[in-house]
């Protein structure tokens, strides 16, 4: 079974790194079942983001678990 993740990223001392790496007790990858309901979760976490005092310092993204492969 395929699944998608959204990557939370932080900005640290001006490096973007993965939440997991950072703090993994709620920044943790989120998994979904497909690629069209992680963008959804994708659109509203990075607009819940950009209204928080936290805007320009975290932000996640949709990757797939299996990158170079068919859907």
């Amino acid at each position: 079974m395929k699944v998608f993740l959204v990557v939370m990223f932080l900005m640290t001392d001006g490096t973007w790194l993965p939440g997991d790496m950072i703090a993994p007790n709620g920044w943790s990858s989120l998994p979904f079942p497909d690629m069209e309901s992680c963008l959804v979760a994708e659109f509203n976490i990075n607009k819940n983001f950009n209204k928080s005092p936290m805007a320009g310092m975290v932000y996640g993204v949709c990757v797939d678990t299996q990158p170079g492969t068919e859907t």
